[in-house]
């Protein structure tokens, strides 16, 4: 008897920790709804990305990056292992908040911008992609409709599939090329790649760059490959940068 009970209580304890719990975490969204803001600015006509003194921390020490990058411009961000070139990347794209300095795209402030208007015009292909299991037509099209030249372009860098064909295990360097390729799916303005060559060849890496080479998007990249490197109109040093 003593033993079920003290079971029984146990099990009472517990579900009373979990209602304080919900009930603390429904008060703090409460909380974040009231207080929060909708962006909601529409993608600008001109949309060059502009910097001004964006902090990035890492093992490097506080740097601060200032830059203007103009529409199609090819712009690589460089350092060392941990310098924090994903981390610039990640606030390119909206997905961490600024630590310090501000990004425009034109006259707007990027964190004015609507969600859906920014996700469209601006895609991020992380270093390690996720959601690519399944029918090729689901994978790459994520709810839209493909056309034969997103299957063309899979097939420039080295993936010939079909509408229907299925997707099961791939390799890491066979993940960045579909990720690439889910991304320009969405003929994106903005494309924000972060080590979108560690896995690849020489030969992957020559297809990847020419197939980049024919978009009119701008391509900021996240790399230390010197191939890609050499591809960018300009490099972005964060070895270098300002503290």
């Amino acid at each position: 008897l003593a033993l079920a009970t003290f079971e029984s209580l146990t099990t009472l304890r517990s579900a009373v920790q979990v209602a304080v719990a919900v009930t603390a975490g429904a008060e703090r969204l409460d909380e974040l709804s009231s207080t929060s803001t909708v962006a909601l600015a529409p993608w600008p006509a001109q949309y060059t990305l502009h910097c001004d003194h964006v902090l990035v921390e890492s093992h490097l020490g506080t740097r601060r990056v200032s830059t203007s990058i103009p529409p199609g411009r090819r712009v690589a961000i460089s350092g060392p292992s941990g310098a924090g070139k994903s981390t610039l990347l990640r606030a390119l794209a909206r997905l961490d908040e600024l630590s310090g300095g501000s990004i425009m795209v034109g006259s707007t402030a990027l964190a004015d911008i609507a969600e859906d208007q920014l996700r469209r015009h601006l895609v991020v292909v992380p270093s390690e992609p996720g959601l690519l299991h399944g029918y090729v037509r689901d994978v790459l099209g994520m709810g839209r409709a493909l056309e034969d030249a997103d299957l063309d372009a899979l097939a420039q860098v080295g993936l010939r599939v079909d509408r229907n064909d299925v997707w099961q295990e791939l390799s890491r360097g066979e993940r960045q090329r579909v990720a690439l390729g889910r991304a320009l799916v969405r003929r994106p303005d903005v494309l924000l790649l972060d080590e979108p060559t560690s896995a690849l060849g020489e030969v992957e890496t020559s297809a990847v760059l020419e197939l980049l080479s024919t978009l009119s998007a701008t391509v900021v990249v996240a790399t230390h490959d010197p191939r890609v490197l050499a591809w960018c109109d300009e490099v972005i040093d964060l070895a270098t940068a300002p503290a």
